[in-house]
């Protein structure tokens, strides 16, 4: 059978999006000093009820998971069970939705803090942001929905606070694995307003991250880069990292989405080729 060179020509276009996949956990964290909560995949594992987290720029014996909080009653928080090379092994119970992740160093001076988000139902994550899990701590007050996420050009509001209380003029240091490096102030709610940046330079950037890490939430798979945001106050250190996406209406969000959707025509071509040849 002679392929058109239309469908070759798709073929590779489709394939020059195709990326090995890694985890953030496998990489050089060379792009901040923060401590992190990175997702790392668990071989032949359901992501919606399990998954894995490796602390980095952090040494710690223990990582608290934190579920959603239903009917105004507090969760009650558990262990994550530790794995060899630093790992830690989270899992959701049979409970959906984002789970908070926290852990410390052992001389309690850095704290890491992140969402894992499990696909199953469970409690929308507004009481569990509300909860005062650290001495320290910076938090989103909103987490984006289901099948949603953080997106470049988006506007969110994070929040600073110490002994449960916010923390005003405070200095909140925001970063991301593609170099954006920026300081703000909290105000007197010790609240700061961060714009994601537009920072995916090129097609290829934007497909450097997988969005497996962090759960099943935003895409399936979508391509993601990390972020943190962190606040230093009397010798301590506390961070939040996540994940955020391109913008949904750049060309680097909408090439790549192209290029699969050609892909998957090129693919079914020979099908249609069969019927209309009987």
């Amino acid at each position: 059978m002679r392929v058109p060179k239309l469908s070759i020509a798709l073929l590779v276009l489709s394939l020059g999006y195709l990326q090995p996949v890694t985890t953030w956990a496998e990489q050089d964290m060379v792009w901040t000093s923060a401590p992190l909560l990175l997702p790392a995949a668990v071989k032949g594992a359901d992501r919606r009820t399990q998954s894995l987290v490796q602390p980095v720029n952090l040494t710690t014996t223990q990582v608290m998971v934190f579920p959603p909080i239903g009917g105004g009653k507090p969760s009650e928080p558990w262990a994550a069970e530790a794995q060899a090379v630093d790992t830690f092994s989270i899992k959701g119970k049979g409970i959906g939705n984002y789970h908070w992740l926290a852990s410390s160093s052992e001389d309690g001076k850095s704290l890491a803090s992140s969402v894992y988000y499990f696909s199953n139902p469970g409690a929308a994550p507004r009481e569990l942001l509300q909860q005062n899990m650290a001495t320290l701590a910076v938090k989103p007050l909103a987490l984006p929905r289901e099948h949603n996420q953080y997106r470049a050009n988006e506007t969110w509001q994070f929040q600073t606070t110490l002994q449960g209380k916010p923390l005003s003029n405070a200095s909140v240091r925001f970063e991301t694995s593609n170099g954006t490096n920026q300081t703000l102030t909290t105000d007197a709610q010790g609240q700061v307003v961060l714009t994601f940046p537009d920072d995916f330079k090129t097609i290829k950037d934007a497909h450097q991250q997988h969005g497996g890490g962090h759960g099943g939430h935003g895409g399936h798979g979508m391509n993601t880069a990390q972020f943190v945001v962190s606040v230093e106050h009397e010798g301590i250190t506390s961070a939040f990292n996540y994940k955020y996406a391109p913008d949904a209406f750049t060309n680097k969000a909408v090439l790549p989405a192209l290029g699969f959707a050609l892909g998957g025509m090129l693919l079914a071509s020979p099908l249609l080729w069969r019927r209309k040849k009987a």
